[in-house]
């Protein structure tokens, strides 16, 4: 094993009272030798470090120009009320919205159809009940449901209000079950047509109320009816089409979206498709002249919208989840089929982690993107300058891009936040790479010796401290969580196993304790404390959040995020 502080200070670095000269200056000055640090600074194994202490820094104090203050975080609330927002409102209202048995929307949507989603607002009875118990873990929405059995008023109510009509008396005695949204091509040159299917019985009332409920702007909808649905549409040209189109075939019978429906796995609450390539091709119908006109790169950019993805929502009794699959296009972009699952270095993570993020095949990404990136760096800067800095660093540091990141990224990489640190002034936080960790700390290395040489930065005040294990790499920004990521152990929280239940087969995966860190992320600063209360009241009746993405035997990507109660 080897640290960060088991070099000498090499005293034969240029004098940096000169700023570094770059690429095209013709003076020439001194190649410095690679970066190597003092001793006792940036490492794991400080002989004069003392555990019970706690965590330290370079120098013992850092000065940041102003007295140190504790930090509010709030972001990860806000993350989490919008996922919950996403799966407990949305569902709220597919939960009071449809009934099991009888004829599925997709039956009369129109064949024709590039996108399409339903709700279940009453699902299978098992489904039906985990929602309930589900929605019980939070106050607020437990006492919008009260006793009330027929979710479907807790939508609805408000929507017939809002149109001046009155939930019992004229939406209760003709509302069904099943709810579902479609878009088919329109007309040549116009927008997409959209329907709205409402399981009603077919009536005067249904339609009337229906009218007025959708209505856009002061123009009533337009009302059909077919096998047990009413059909909305904007208005009644946009209705002829849809029920034509529907004439020709249904959406039900075609193979693909059968296939991609039943890969989900069923019992779901509620449900989305989308054809992207026909997603694609109504927009550009849609265009006068249609892409011809558009730029080569920005039609290349289209190539990306093909195949299809299905998605669910579904629901235990604590936890509530989508699930996804992609059939022919990578929405994983960025991982690789045949990178390593995350598994191993996410099941060996410090009993009070409160964040990790590994992913499997950054690195290969990153060297993949590389070209791009540097042609977007030459954008923005106005001027084609980076291959010529990179150059540069090559021949002064030995420091070569972007072979060098790839090495010190590795394969999986880990980043990890301890969750009893968040409060602190710089909380606990460290990166493990699997990858040869000797040639990795030489990158280290070179990259300080780059920040100090080019950019003048005190490398030596910086909370860098970094150890050489066995296959890893460990940087961190205390020594105390350097020789916790090296240990390792089990996440004490049980509910990181709910959370992650595809973590072996993974090449992504993240977990977030929101329950451990809802104390100290929200409402830490006084000043906070009422902007916080939203996320705060949220978050702390959440255990954790995980995502997970990865792909099957087949070559299709997977994703899934679950949302696990307290």
């Amino acid at each position: 094993m080897t640290t960060g502080d088991e070099r000498p200070f090499d005293e034969t670095r240029p004098d940096t009272s000169e700023t570094a000269k770059l690429p095209g200056q013709t003076t020439p000055e001194p190649v410095p030798a690679a970066f190597a640090p003092p001793a006792g600074w940036a490492s794991g194994t400080d002989p004069d470090w003392d555990p019970a202490a706690g965590p330290t820094l370079p120098g013992d104090q850092v000065a940041f120009g102003s007295p140190p203050r504790q930090r509010s975080w709030g972001l990860i609330g806000v993350a989490a009320g919008v996922v919950l927002a996403l799966l407990v409102g949305g569902v709220v209202f597919a939960v009071g919205k449809l009934s099991g048995g009888g004829t599925q929307p997709e039956e009369i949507v129109p064949a024709s159809a590039f996108a399409f989603a339903k709700l279940d607002l009453d699902p299978a009875a098992g489904q039906k009940l985990a929602v309930r118990q589900f929605l019980e873990h939070f106050p607020d929405a437990a006492e919008a449901l009260g006793d009330n059995e027929d979710i479907r008023e807790v939508i609805f109510g408000q929507i017939a209000s809002d149109a001046g009509l009155s939930y019992p008396d004229d939406v209760e005695p003709w509302l069904g079950d099943r709810f579902a949204a479609a878009a088919i091509p329109g007309p040549l040159g116009q927008e997409p047509d959209f329907a709205i299917y409402v399981q009603a019985d077919e009536s005067d009332q249904a339609a009337d109320a229906l009218a007025e409920m959708f209505a856009d702007g002061g123009d009533s909808a337009a009302v059909g009816f077919r096998r047990g649905y009413a059909i909305v549409s904007q208005d009644q040209e946009m209705l002829d089409r849809v029920e034509e189109a529907a004439n020709e075939g249904a959406l039900s019978a075609e193979s693909e979206f059968d296939a991609d429906m039943a890969g989900l796995g069923g019992d779901e609450v509620a449900s989305a498709w989308v054809d992207m390539r026909a997603l694609l091709g109504a927009v550009e119908s849609s265009v006068p002249g249609g892409f011809a006109a558009l730029p080569a790169e920005q039609r290349q950019a289209f190539d990306a919208f093909q195949g299809r993805v299905a998605i669910t929502a579904r629901f235990s009794d604590d936890y509530a989840e989508i699930f996804g699959r992609t059939v022919g296009f990578d929405a994983t972009e960025g991982l690789d089929a045949s990178a390593k699952p995350v598994g191993p270095v996410m099941r060996n993570l410090p009993p009070n982690t409160g964040a990790a993020l590994a992913v499997s095949g950054f690195a290969s990404s990153i060297e993949n993107e590389w070209p791009g990136m540097i042609d977007a760096f030459d954008d923005a800067s106005g001027a084609s300058q980076f291959d010529a800095l990179v150059a540069d660093w090559e021949a002064r540091y030995g420091l070569k891009l972007p072979e060098d990141l790839a090495t010190l990224l590795g394969e999986p990489t880990l980043f990890a936040f301890d969750g009893d640190s968040f409060d602190a002034q710089l909380p606990l936080f460290g990166m493990r790479a699997v990858t040869d960790a000797a040639a990795a700390e030489a990158v280290v290395q070179k990259l300080l010796s780059v920040l100090e040489f080019e950019f003048g930065v005190d490398v030596a005040e910086l909370p860098v401290h970094w150890t050489a294990a066995g296959d890893s790499l460990y940087v961190t920004t205390d020594p105390s969580y350097t020789e916790a990521l090296q240990q390792g152990g089990t996440v004490a929280d049980p509910a990181f196993e709910t959370a992650l239940p595809d973590l072996d087969d993974a090449q992504m995966a993240l977990w977030i304790d929101v329950d451990a860190l809802a104390g100290g992320l929200l409402g830490i600063d006084g000043a906070a404390v009422d902007e916080a209360d939203a996320e705060r009241h949220v978050a702390e009746h959440i255990a954790g959040i995980g995502v997970t993405a990865g792909y099957e035997d087949s070559g299709n990507a997977t994703f899934r995020v679950r949302v696990v109660a307290d």
